[in-house]
């Protein structure tokens, strides 16, 4: 339910209040740096609300929050959520996951309402989205039901709209260049964007033509100059060396996304699994293999 301006705007002077009582020692000196890395997630989201928790990682000047609609949604704590927002209140606009609406009374209160309110209440700003239920073999109709969704958020604020997809749920065939696929890749051009969702274990063990597809999707989009997103998610508990193995073999095939999204989205996992969000100093953690990234992003090899 959309919030009344002068409610904004409480919420905005209180917010604004309470950055300025952090600690001045966490404020980055980061300027307009490039931020090709993306934390958030929903297990243990509201760990990084702990300054200390991520004070590493955001050191590095590369990462940006990331707001899974879910993780908002599941919050308990309102002041747990001001606080994520006041740690990353120097890493710039964040990325969002959504899911899509396709009705238009749905849309339009979405994106014009629950997400500006949802912003404005938290004090974040947000400019990206990726957005998951777009069909792979979608029809023409779902296309301009899609383009209509991006429409909105543009008009929203969105400067990119990125659909979400790698075949994880048996979709064939597994070639991206297959005309089952053009309207997702319509899809794509309209929005801007495309993000893969291959977690670096699942992707190690589906085989080649699986990691084809995906490094032909990161490729694709770099042709075409559209944002290409990557989701890192866990799959077993060897995080780090997976992500690592998975980011080797991009490479060698010139498949490099321009963001990398590091999020855990199971909802069922224990907040003290080693591959929650957890703390940028955990080998697998999120947070951890994300600095692991952030520190390793600049050299020639990841090896």
């Amino acid at each position: 339910m959309p919030m009344k301006a002068g409610v904004f705007a409480l919420a905005g002077f209180l917010l604004t209040i309470n950055s300025s009582l952090g600690n001045a020692a966490d404020r980055l000196a980061c300027g307009s740096a490039d931020r090709p890395i993306a934390i958030g997630g929903i297990t243990d989201f509201e760990t990084l609300a702990d300054p200390t928790a991520t004070v590493l990682l955001r050191a590095t000047c590369k990462v940006r929050l990331y707001l899974h609609a879910n993780a908002v949604q599941r919050a308990s704590d309102r002041k747990r959520l001001d606080g994520i927002f006041v740690v990353f209140r120097d890493t710039g606009p964040a990325g969002m996951e959504v899911g899509l609406q396709t009705k238009d009374p749905q849309i339009r209160s979405f994106l014009l309402n629950w997400i500006p309110a949802m912003i404005k209440r938290y004090g974040a700003g947000a400019d990206e989205a990726s957005v998951n239920g777009l069909p792979y073999n979608m029809s023409q109709q779902q296309l301009v039901d899609w383009k209509h969704f991006v429409d909105i958020a543009h008009y929203a604020g969105f400067h990119v709209v990125s659909p979400v997809f790698s075949p994880n749920g048996g979709q064939e065939p597994l070639d991206f260049f297959s005309p089952v696929y053009n309207n997702l890749r319509a899809a794509a051009l309209y929005g801007g964007g495309i993000t893969t969702d291959a977690p670096p274990g699942y992707f190690r063990g589906r085989g080649i033509a699986y990691q084809e597809f995906t490094k032909h999707e990161i490729v694709w989009a770099n042709a075409h100059h559209l944002k290409s997103f990557s989701i890192f998610s866990p799959w077993g508990n060897a995080f780090r060396a997976d992500t690592q193995a998975m980011l080797v073999a991009l490479r060698k095939s010139n498949a490099t996304p321009r963001e990398y999204i590091f999020e855990n989205y199971n909802p069922n996992m224990p907040s003290n699994s080693p591959t929650a969000i957890g703390r940028d100093t955990d080998t697998n953690s999120v947070s951890g293999v994300a600095l692991w990234l952030a520190r390793h992003l600049d050299g020639k090899t990841i090896e």
